[in-house]
């Protein structure tokens, strides 16, 4: 991995009313990492992601991009193409086919022509393993692995520098979430991907990523999965360690297989 930030988040503070949910959070995202994000209810995980999306406005605080097109996602420059997101339940167009879904941020933010267009969605269709009749399914015929790999190529048909995962494995089977795991492996490898994902599936996390950050009294704790299940907070200790999570030792030979 190389040690240099694409992107760096400030002394965030997001606040509702009454209720703090990140005061002065630092974090930084490194080019070319897997980085995945993992907190208890209320801890903000999807607040922190919409904030760098520019979904969400923060209280106070800065998050700055480098080395991709927009510099602040609060710039009326900012540029969508430089990132892809692929939400929890896919958020497919239901009204329209597989391949009308992938084609839509090309449509909406390039000029390039027809066969261009199509040209590109069909490349993003094979590389994320998805049968070409399924460009003319519409979203309630895939199952829901095939919806998850829809929405990873229409993220990934600009030609992204970041993509943005939310619990890319949940609803999937056993099989097919560690078939997906392989597929963001391959990718980020082959696209030269940084990758950020909110998951719950610890198998998930120990699989693919170079660090998982840790949300937890407000701020993030972050660093590579061995050293992250050693962490001394309470909290952490029992997120990993305890009878629903995952042992010690079974994340650290299942991250010296698969990690990047």
């Amino acid at each position: 991995m190389n040690q240099r930030p694409i992107i760096k988040v400030s002394n965030l503070v997001n606040r509702f009313g009454n209720q703090t949910v990140h005061e002065q959070l630092d974090f930084e995202i490194f080019a070319g990492e897997i980085v995945g994000i993992v907190g208890g209810s209320g801890t903000g995980k999807t607040v922190l992601l919409n904030s760098i999306l520019g979904l969400q406005k923060p209280s106070s605080g800065s998050i700055e991009f480098y080395d991709i097109k927009s510099r602040s996602l609060g710039d009326a420059e900012r540029c969508p193409t430089s990132w892809g997101v692929l939400f929890q339940s896919g958020a497919l167009f239901s009204n329209l086919t597989v391949l009308e879904n992938i084609v839509t941020p090309l449509i909406e933010h390039t000029k390039m022509s027809a066969r261009t267009v199509k040209e590109l969605a069909l490349l993003r269709m094979r590389m994320v393993g998805l049968p070409l009749s399924a460009q003319f399914k519409y979203p309630s015929q895939l199952s829901g692995g095939m919806v998850k790999r829809a929405a990873l190529a229409r993220a990934l048909v600009t030609d992204p520098r970041v993509i943005f995962l939310d619990e890319p494995t949940s609803g999937l089977d056993p099989i097919a979430a560690e078939e997906f795991d392989e597929l963001i492996l391959y990718l980020k490898q082959h696209l030269d991907l940084t990758v950020v994902m909110i998951s719950h599936d610890l198998d998930s996390l120990f699989n693919t990523c170079d660090r998982i950050a840790v949300l937890v009294d407000k701020k993030i704790r972050a660093a590579t999965p061995d050293e992250i299940v050693n962490n001394d907070h309470p909290w952490i200790q029992r997120y990993f360690g305890g009878r629903r999570g995952r042992l010690h030792s079974q994340g650290s030979e299942a991250h010296s297989v698969h990690g990047a």
